[in-house]
């Protein structure tokens, strides 16, 4: 196989080719990908595996190593298909320029929880993947609503982004203390840790609130009231009780010792917070699934974990009455351009990424949360328990991504200062502008 890293035009493309005959069967073999279920559907190809031409990736990441990977399995099945990814700035007058003009443009990737704003590229020039041989049923409906536009099924998402918590499963292990799949066991876990004099939960005040806003949102989807409520958000306006009722639970755990806000002493939430982890001392700590995909690459500029290593995983709040509380939006897409030139092998493309198998690779090369279960990733495992009542996915009418993210993002500066009234306003603004 030939790697090669070609820059041109300040623009990043990389090449992906298998050559080796070797290496492809190894590949057939699933050593070179993530773990895959054996229930998965069998990809097979379509179309003239011996024709050669060019795929590119529009997208937003400077680079994207998980994606490579799925371009060296796609190898596999098209080994004359070169793919290449290319980071382009302002994606949306980007693509569209591409599409507009026919330039080089098969696919998007699109950094975003909500596809709409992307409004020229969607009403031109995204394929609606219902019309195509993409399997779809990979994933529930409320996951695919995240990428319907105008009726039609544009894009697709491929991760979720949350605020949950690391754990540290050894040190868990070692004081006989299972990890908490709801309030209760949270409760029980974190007493255990308080009475062995150790911090459970490390955590910035903004995090915090980041935590609970999960609990809010799920309180609002589970409850008996749920269209009242929700009918009041669509108003502007918000219960208060759903709210105080959350910094009640809350102010009960932090006066039981059970949250650590050193974490507001660190440079920041991402690289700094990862490394205070690795010390090997931290149970939890809470964090966002974009702070867990930067843990792998993290683990050798920690001295601690170098020397000793542990296991760890990323798990959604464990808040709940009955079970998680977890907010997850999905986010990014990938839409297929329908002025590509080879728009047969693009949707064939498109078909092989999603399957239960390549969204696995990307999860797990990508360390975030799928939007798949079953995917095989140990890092998630309890996503793929979740239920109906725990996985919120805020891309309705109902709540909306732009709602669930006001509401997040009031908890993350407001939560910690027990002023529930303050969201009823807060909420009401999003009408106003």
């Amino acid at each position: 196989m030939r790697l090669k890293s070609i820059v041109n035009l300040n623009r990043s493309k990389i090449k992906r080719k298998t050559v080796s005959v070797l290496l492809c069967g190894c590949m057939l073999l699933g050593l070179c990908g993530c773990t895959k279920k054996q229930e998965a559907k069998e990809f097979k190809p379509s179309l003239d595996t011996k024709k050669k031409l060019t795929l590119t990736v529009l997208g937003e990441y400077d680079n994207f190593e998980a994606l490579e990977q799925v371009f060296v399995d796609f190898n596999v099945y098209y080994p004359d298909v070169e793919l290449v990814y290319e980071k382009v700035d302002d994606i949306e007058n980007a693509a569209t320029a591409r599409c507009a003009n026919k330039d080089n443009a098969d696919l998007v990737f699109l950094n975003t929880g909500q596809i709409a704003k992307y409004k020229e590229l969607c009403d031109k020039y995204l394929v609606d993947l219902k019309e195509t041989s993409v399997d779809l049923s990979v994933v529930s409906e409320q996951v695919l609503d995240a990428g319907i536009y105008d009726g039609k099924q544009l894009a697709f998402p491929v991760f979720y982004t949350s605020t949950g918590l690391l754990v540290n499963e050894t040190l868990l292990q070692e004081k006989g203390i299972k990890i908490p799949e709801n309030g209760k066991d949270f409760e029980e876990a974190c007493d255990k840790l308080v009475a062995e004099n150790i911090k459970p939960v490390l955590t910035t005040t903004p995090l915090y609130g980041k935590l609970f806003s999960n609990h809010i949102i799920s309180e609002i989807y589970n409850s008996e009231d749920k269209d009242k409520i929700i009918e009041s958000l669509q108003s502007g306006g918000m219960d208060p009780l759903i709210v105080k009722n959350a910094m009640g639970m809350a102010n009960e755990w932090k006066g039981k010792g059970y949250f650590d806000f050193s974490g507001d002493e660190l440079e920041n939430d991402y690289e700094a917070l990862i490394l205070r982890f690795f010390k090997g001392d931290v149970p939890f700590a809470v964090a966002s699934s974009s702070t867990f995909s930067g843990m792998s690459k993290r683990e050798s500029l920690s001295e601690e974990f170098t020397k000793k290593p542990f296991t760890y995983q990323y798990i959604p709040a464990p808040t709940g009455h009955k079970g998680f509380d977890a907010c997850c939006i999905p986010k990014p897409f990938f839409g297929v351009c329908n002025t590509s030139a080879n728009l047969d092998y693009a949707e064939e493309f498109m078909r092989f990424l999603l399957t239960k198998n390549e969204l696995g690779v990307l999860s797990e090369k990508k360390g975030l949360p799928s939007v798949c279960d079953g995917t095989g990733s140990e890092k998630f495992k309890l996503y793929d328990k979740l239920t109906a009542n725990e996985l919120i996915v805020p891309c309705s009418k109902e709540l909306s991504v732009e709602r669930a993210n006001r509401i997040e993002n009031w908890c993350a500066k407001e939560f910690a200062n027990n002023n529930p009234e303050d969201l009823a306003s807060h909420i009401a603004s999003l009408e106003e502008e």
